[in-house]
């Protein structure tokens, strides 16, 4: 089997689009002993839109000392998976199947799950994508993980489920296009109401003037209510006989002479 560092493109056009991502992994060299010191490699991974590659130094392309040891087409990618901790003994790797099987080690876990994700983005829609997976390696006469002896057997674990891909982007879109539609009908609603600075109201303020409001005539006692209530005056007239007029209209009463006469008046009180 030879080594996909063997296949890289001594000339590649340069790129104007920004990676999607990038960042240094060790990479598993195919073609020599399973396991030994000098099978990883450290590569310099660079993803961009249809297109993964790898190179000898940091920066890729961006860096004239660094050369381009492999590039892999997604749309020839048909298994983006895990790989299981007992096939190398190394945490946090992935495998990348084309037309050959790219074991790569992501520095955390973290890093792995984003290089996952970034790369299923890229494949999603790709047609030749497997239904199963090998989480382990063929060592040449039996895959580690069941212990099946043909290599072309496609695999003993299910697959990612790519549809969730699109499930998780038409949610995002309809929960973007539901707050839309409500910042627009906010907009619109509190567009038509008055005030002295800015020449608009939002409908939180209104609905903070309208409690207020409220709590101000909660606040009233029964008293200060808009009912009227008649108070009556009692004023005493003194000196009435010294009127002549009043003396012609009523003359003293010769039962009654030593009282005066009392008017009473109502005087019409509103509390406000």
């Amino acid at each position: 089997m030879r080594d996909h560092e063997d296949d890289h493109n001594d000339y590649l056009p340069a790129r104007s689009d920004v990676p999607i991502m990038s960042g240094m992994m060790y990479k598993r060299a195919q073609g020599r002993s399973t396991f030994g010191r000098t099978n990883w490699k450290k590569r310099w991974f660079v993803l961009h839109p249809g297109e993964l590659s790898y190179w000898t130094l940091e920066g890729g392309r961006n860096n004239p000392a660094s050369e381009c040891k492999g590039v892999i087409p997604l749309s020839n990618v048909y298994t983006l998976e895990r790989v299981s901790l007992e096939a190398f003994g190394k945490p946090h790797m992935i495998q990348i199947v084309h037309t050959s099987v790219l074991y790569v080690q992501c520095p955390s876990r973290e890093d792995c799950d984003e290089w996952l994700l970034a790369l299923r983005k890229q494949c999603a829609t790709n047609r030749i994508l497997h239904a199963k997976y090998h989480p382990g390696f063929f060592d040449g006469s039996k895959w580690s993980c069941c212990g099946i002896t043909s290599k072309d057997f496609k695999g003993c674990q299910k697959s990612f489920d790519y549809s969730s891909l699109f499930r998780k982007t038409s949610k995002a879109g309809a929960d973007a296009a539901t707050a839309a539609k409500t910042a627009r009908a906010s907009s619109s609603s509190g567009s038509g109401m008055l005030s002295p600075k800015n020449g608009v109201v939002t409908q939180n303020q209104a609905k903070m003037r309208k409690a207020s409001t409220q709590s101000r005539g909660d606040s009233r006692s029964p008293k200060a209510s808009r009912d009227f209530h008649y108070v009556p005056s009692v004023k005493p007239i003194k000196h009435a006989s010294s009127s002549p007029l009043r003396q012609s209209m009523n003359p003293p009463s010769s039962t009654a002479s030593d009282q005066q006469p009392v008017i009473v008046r109502v005087t019409r009180v509103a509390y406000v």
